[in-house]
């Protein structure tokens, strides 16, 4: 089950970067070289799908035993072209590898060394990280965590030149760590100082979710974050303002020939329009747009009768379609904190037995039904 779990994944992996890369191409070469922004560590569509190639081409050579000092340039990949071109026949290897793989090859530790030269992997049994050098085949140390050491990170690990000086315990278990809540306790984070000649255990971290795995460290100052979406009605799928964008002041409700369609705006504290009516068995699609520019003014949009559920940072837009299947009044509502009037940023969604009349969602000029 495990290696068709395995390669199912790997399937769909490829599947999905030759969608994402043929829908790129289309786009032609001067599309795809274009600066589509700084908040990106590769800011061309060329240059995301070049490292894209580069960290599977590092990674397979990582399996087979290599340690590469760098990924591939992309400077010598002019065009889209050129990188398939490369990348056909690299898939073609990674197939055959994981092809060739048993389940007896899972457990094999894959190390990876740091800027030293040194490696460090996790010791289930004996709950402890472990240093050593993979040229001289010698452990050099190893550190005592708590507990149950499951997978470890390191600054930029993943990648041909970690960063170092820190790497972090992701342990299973807390046990006697923090004050006791019982019965279900944290998983503990530990942060390692590995700059020196020997390790040292500097802090811990409650972590309340479920044990993380492949989790990265990036450098902060790789992270070139924007403060809200501009201009108001953004896609960020796109990367440009959506076609449904509602704007102040343009508000509406409109009965089509698929279906309701709602216009809808929400800002610090009202949701406009906030009154919803549609007959049981409509198509309801909302078209919701953040109207806020103020740093994180994110709110929600909430109908739980209806399994929806929607986060809208600050400019932002999104859609949402569902089948009125069952009358009633439901009340609508922000799921996210926004103001001392959060609780007042509510509304209703009045869903009337299909045989009554839709006063609220007007009929337009050519409109059937």
């Amino acid at each position: 089950m495990e290696m068709e779990l395995i390669r199912g994944l790997w399937d769909y992996h490829w599947w999905a970067n030759r969608r994402l890369f043929d829908v790129a191409a289309a786009l032609g070469d001067e599309a795809t070289q274009r600066e589509v922004g700084k908040q990106f560590s590769f800011s061309t569509l060329k240059g995301m799908f070049a490292h894209i190639y580069g960290a599977d081409w590092v990674w397979l050579e990582r399996w087979k035993g290599n340690s590469p000092t760098a990924l591939p340039g992309e400077a010598e990949l002019k065009t889209m072209a050129d990188l398939r071109a490369r990348w056909d026949p690299f898939e073609t290897e990674q197939r055959r590898f994981l092809e060739a793989i048993t389940p007896a090859d899972l457990p094999r530790v894959v190390a990876y060394k740091d800027t030293r030269g040194n490696a460090y992997t996790s010791m289930f049994v004996e709950s402890k990280i472990a240093k050593w050098s993979p040229s001289e085949m010698k452990l050099i140390e190893k550190l005592p965590v708590h507990y149950n050491i499951g997978h470890i990170a390191s600054a930029h690990g993943d990648t041909v030149k970690p960063h170092g000086h820190w790497v972090v315990a992701m342990n299973k278990w807390a046990i006697d760590r923090f004050a006791d809540v019982g019965p279900l306790l944290p998983q503990n984070f530990q942060l390692v100082d590995v700059s020196g000649p020997n390790m040292q255990l500097v802090y811990d971290l409650p972590i309340p979710l479920g044990e993380p795995h492949y989790t990265q460290i990036v450098a902060a100052d790789r992270i070139k974050a924007i403060d809200h979406y501009a201009p108001v009605g953004f896609n960020p799928v796109t990367r440009e303002k959506d076609a449904n964008a509602t704007e102040g002041g343009t508000e509406r409700i409109e009965r089509r020939d698929d279906g309701v369609h709602v216009h809808m705006t929400q800002v610090r504290s009202h949701f406009t329009p906030d009154i919803i009516r549609v007959k049981e068995g409509d198509t309801v699609h909302l078209h919701i747009t953040n109207l806020e520019q103020a740093k994180d003014a994110t709110h929600g949009f909430g109908i739980s009768s209806y399994n929806i559920a929607l986060s809208l940072e600050p400019g932002e837009h999104n859609d949402v379609s569902f089948e009125a299947d069952h009358a009633g009044v439901f009340p609508f509502y922000c799921l996210e904190f926004c103001s001392a009037l959060h609780l007042e940023m509510a509304g209703y969604l009045i869903v009337e037995p299909a045989a009554a009349k839709t006063a609220d969602a007007p009929k337009r000029s050519g409109d059937r039904g």
